[in-house]
């Protein structure tokens, strides 16, 4: 017995997930999931209800970016199709997101902040420092390494040349970073994009030096609280 969720993920959509769960009389062992991705808070509610249960996580042909992050990491157990797809692409810590874009005219940009990046800062400043903090607390629950979400990006690791939508990493890779139970049906995982436009490429940790296997000392608290870097932090 499964619920089966296929679609975006949305604020909506984990209030109508946390309804039907607490409504039914014996909780089914496991949510089969097939998304691209979503509002990354919501990705996060929906990671600590899957954890708060303790459903296994089953991905029959794709999950990518707040799924991949949030709620295949949060599974108790995660099963794979041979061709299944994960896709990571970033997170909370990432760098740059939160900086003002170049300044277009007529573009969004210009619109809602006449592109001003003083009032593009008070307005996601916030925003940002409370994902960084609501992302930590999910990984310090899950027990898996919050960097999972944004190695792909580091210079000393980046794998491909070019543009790349995203990344994903070896069964292997992915238990080293605290991913455990993972069960692939059918054969040896081959991931299969769900288009052939998406640009991806497979992180090799044994690639990352080992200096660079650890944040600096009081990480990730340190960059919360730290004026001049904050805005440099957040992406999904």
């Amino acid at each position: 017995m499964e619920i089966v969720f296929n679609g975006t993920i949305t604020v909506e959509a984990y209030d109508h997930l946390a309804k039907l769960l607490d409504s039914l009389e014996k909780v089914p062992g496991r949510l089969s999931i097939t998304s691209s991705g979503g509002d990354a808070s919501a990705g996060i509610d929906f990671g600590l209800l899957i954890h708060k249960f303790g459903l296994d996580v089953y991905v029959p042909a794709y999950c990518i970016s707040s799924c991949a992050n949030y709620v295949f990491t949060a599974g108790r157990k995660k099963l794979l199709e041979q061709h299944s797809f994960l896709m990571w692409h970033g997170g909370a810590t990432q760098q740059g997101i939160a900086e003002p874009p170049e300044c277009e005219k007529d573009g969004w940009y210009d619109e809602l902040f006449d592109c001003d990046p003083e009032q593009f800062s008070n307005e996601f400043d916030p925003i940002v420092a409370k994902w960084l903090e609501k992302e930590r607390h999910f990984f310090e629950t899950v027990n898996v390494d919050q960097r999972i979400t944004i190695l792909g990006q580091l210079e000393e690791i980046r794998c491909g040349e070019g543009h790349t939508d995203g990344w994903y990493y070896s069964v292997a890779d992915l238990i080293n970073l605290g991913v455990h139970e993972i069960e692939v049906l059918g054969g040896e995982w081959s991931p299969t994009p769900p288009s052939n436009e998406i640009v991806f490429c497979r992180v090799d940790l044994s690639r990352l030096p080992n200096k660079a296997l650890h944040w600096p000392p009081g990480y990730p608290s340190s960059f919360l609280h730290s004026q001049d870097r904050r805005r440099t932090l957040v992406s999904s």
